[in-house]
């Protein structure tokens, strides 16, 4: 059974790095039309994704999409058959006169515009996060059936893990003893879960400050 254990401890610990990278690489943010446009007046976005595209005198919500740091963005905009309807639809929102693609052309002639079929939240897919709750799960089972977890109690265990992922699954796949890789000197006092639910929660509220502050710097206009 400690050998079955450990297998799985392993294949869990390359389950969680692929569902970090693809997280990570399939990352989006919604964003405005106001952002969208400092990021071109300013030069620091100099190419977009158009999807969902129409052409006169067609109406439809569009969605621009292009590349940051750490997530990329996207924004709607209401796509209008004729010029007219462009100032008489701005009270309800961004609008621009489709095809959206030749009219941001034509305002930003630099501009690289590509169109696609693929809007941004579709990235994510149905198996992305099965892989993530699949690998939570069998997580949660290893907490719950290995002996004696290493440096933390169980429900210390569990606090970290619920908390901090994927960073908490793989510490206790790595640290926690299922794997065996890192041994615990004797003596060691392990967190309490009052500790690790303190612990947790500050290093959660300081990652998202920092995600939050990266995500700033993508939006800033260069003055």
């Amino acid at each position: 059974m400690s050998r079955v254990r450990t297998v799985v401890a392993w294949a869990l610990v390359v389950v969680w790095l692929v569902a970090t990278v693809l997280g990570v690489r399939n990352a989006v943010v919604e964003s405005t039309y106001a952002d969208l446009r400092a990021g071109l007046d300013s030069g620091e976005i100099t190419e977009v994704v158009v999807v969902g595209d129409v052409s006169p005198p067609g109406r439809g919500t569009v969605e621009v999409q292009w590349d940051g740091f750490p997530a990329d963005h996207y924004a709607s905009v209401r796509a209008v058959g004729r010029r007219d309807d462009v100032r008489a639809m701005r009270q309800w929102g961004p609008v621009l006169q489709a095809p959206v693609v030749e009219t941001l052309r034509e305002e930003y002639p630099d501009l690289v515009v590509t169109t696609s079929d693929r809007f941004a939240l579709d990235r994510v897919g149905f198996w992305q996060p099965a892989l993530a709750i699949g690998a939570a799960l069998w997580t949660v089972l290893l907490v719950i059936t290995t002996p004696g977890p290493l440096r933390a109690t169980r429900w210390a265990w569990f606090w970290i893990i619920g908390i901090l992922p994927p960073v908490g699954p793989i510490a206790f796949l790595l640290l926690g003893g299922p794997t065996g890789l890192v041994k615990e000197k004797p003596g060691t006092q392990p967190m309490t879960g009052g500790w690790a639910f303190l612990i947790a929660a500050v290093i959660n509220s300081a990652l998202g400050t920092l995600f939050g502050f990266a995500l700033a710097g993508t939006l800033q206009v260069n003055l």
